[in-house]
């Protein structure tokens, strides 16, 4: 057997093994592709101001001391705080948990009432992200979608070897799609040619993945760019204090980071009274440390500041996701990702048609002994 059979062969068993979960990858993927675009419009209630009574928005707070009264008995974890807060948008807490058994909801700034609440297994986001990276199986689902992640680059890299052409002849065909061909003919196209202009992309998919899979991959990144394995989080541990809503902590600290951001960008601040006494604030991709009692800033992290390794490690999500490259970007993303579903569709197609010449002989020869 040739080499280029066995990678034939792997591609075509592999492919086989996995390729409804490829299949559901993609998909789930796609749909969490323009996940920030979408999520405001089709929970725009929840978002949204449903009405605007008149009166200034209370203090974060005593929106917060609400919060946890609604919330109750589940423990709060962040709040998230839109550019256009006050004026157009609800404040948005999360609790505690894992992100299926999460609660969302949404609190009127200026009446403090609850506007909705969404559990994370009832939002289409969140569950599909879910799936997505865990298959809805926790710690085992990722060591399963990990290994996904290696089949599907597998299939990818042994389809490139088995696409390659001989010569420059077989390479202006194998570049583009006859769409007048015959049915089975414009199927294996699709699925050649097209695969070859969806490879890139979605090898860069499989690859960004493998950094929530495995710790080993991301120490590689800070290995590569740094030289050093990922650096370890400094622990900080000062006196715990809760806000009681009439103090005005996280109020001072929404004030501190309008100051350093504008009125410009989303802003997440944790509210689960976290055990080392600070209140972590979140602007973009920089995090800031509040003191929990004083409201006086104690330390930042700023990307741009950071070691190389730590900011490719940074854009490993908007690698993955597209978000890098703008609303274009993530067009393309999408319709590359939904090639990627077709894939095993017409890869079955071809297996399935190779399958059924291989008996005609066999059946011949019947028809001739009869």
């Amino acid at each position: 057997m040739s080499l280029k059979n066995i990678w034939m062969q792997l591609h075509r068993w592999v492919g086989l093994a996995v390729g409804l979960f490829f299949l559901l990858s993609c998909v789930s993927g796609a749909i969490l592709v323009f996940e920030k675009e979408l999520d405001p419009l089709i929970y725009r209630n929840h978002y949204r101001h449903l009405s605007s009574p008149e009166g200034a928005a209370l203090p974060l707070d005593a929106l917060i001391h609400m919060a946890r009264a609604y919330a109750a008995p589940s423990p709060l974890k962040q709040m998230s705080i839109s550019a256009d807060f006050p004026e157009q948008s609800n404040l948005i807490f999360v609790t505690e948990g894992g992100r299926l058994e999460r609660t969302s909801l949404a609190l009127h700034p200026v009446t403090g009432q609850l506007v909705s609440r969404i559990q994370g297994n009832r939002h289409l986001f969140t569950f599909t992200e879910e799936f997505h990276r865990r298959l809805l199986m926790d710690s085992l689902g990722k060591k399963i979608t990990g290994l996904l992640c290696l089949a599907y680059m597998l299939i990818l890299m042994t389809g490139l070897v088995i696409w390659w052409p001989k010569n420059k002849k077989v390479m202006k065909q194998r570049l583009k799609i006859k769409w007048d061909a015959s049915r089975k003919r414009l199927n294996w196209d699709i699925h050649a040619v097209g695969g070859f202009y969806a490879l890139p992309l979605l090898l860069l998919m499989c690859l960004t993945a493998l950094t929530w899979s495995y710790k080993s991959f991301e120490n590689g990144i800070y290995y590569l760019f740094d030289g050093t394995p990922k650096p370890k989080e400094e622990k900080i541990s000062l006196k715990k204090v809760s806000s009681d809503g009439n103090a005005f902590i996280y109020q001072n600290i929404y004030n501190h980071a309008l100051r350093i951001s504008g009125k410009n960008q989303p802003i997440s601040i944790t509210v689960d009274e976290r055990h080392d006494g600070l209140i972590h604030l979140n602007i973009d991709d920089d995090e800031y440390f509040f003191n929990a009692s004083t409201a006086k800033i104690h330390s930042r992290t700023i990307l741009a500041d950071q070691s190389t390794g730590t900011r490719v490690r940074n854009y490993m999500e908007p690698l993955h996701t597209g978000s890098e490259f703008g609303f274009i970007g993530k067009s393309v993303y999408l319709l590359v990702v939904l090639f990627g579903a077709a894939l095993p569709v017409t890869g079955f197609y071809i297996w399935l048609g190779r399958k059924k010449k291989k008996k005609k002989p066999i059946l011949a020869r019947q028809q001739s002994v009869c």
